[in-house]
């Protein structure tokens, strides 16, 4: 880990390489862009009076976090991928964060 506590190495598009400890010691864990912004959302929902977001925060959070993911990736996870609303337009897709307003996601 970095300083501020970040995964040191990346694993290909979208995927960074995190310590993880457990009983066994420590191993490595991909984490996935998904993995990634779930990872970010108790920051993100801190800073918001009613815990909505919009994907500009999303964006805003991992590049604090310094992630690898590019803007592209993470917008189209937050409004595609991972809402639980939108049309499944993926081969994977997830119900974690319903479409609340415009422009505003919640974790469901």
């Amino acid at each position: 880990m970095t300083s501020d506590g970040m995964p040191p190495s990346t694993h290909g598009p979208g995927q960074t390489k995190a310590l993880l400890a457990g009983s066994a010691g420590v191993r490595m864990r991909t984490m996935t862009a998904r993995d990634q912004i779930l990872a970010a959302l108790p920051d993100i929902e801190a800073r918001g009076a009613d815990g909505s977001f919009s994907p500009q925060d999303v964006v805003d959070e991992l590049r604090r976090r310094r992630s690898n993911l590019g803007e592209s990736t993470i917008r189209t996870h937050v409004v595609s991928r991972m809402c639980a609303n939108a049309p499944d337009t993926h081969a994977r897709t997830y119900d974690d964060l319903p479409h609340v307003s415009d422009g505003r996601y919640r974790r469901g």
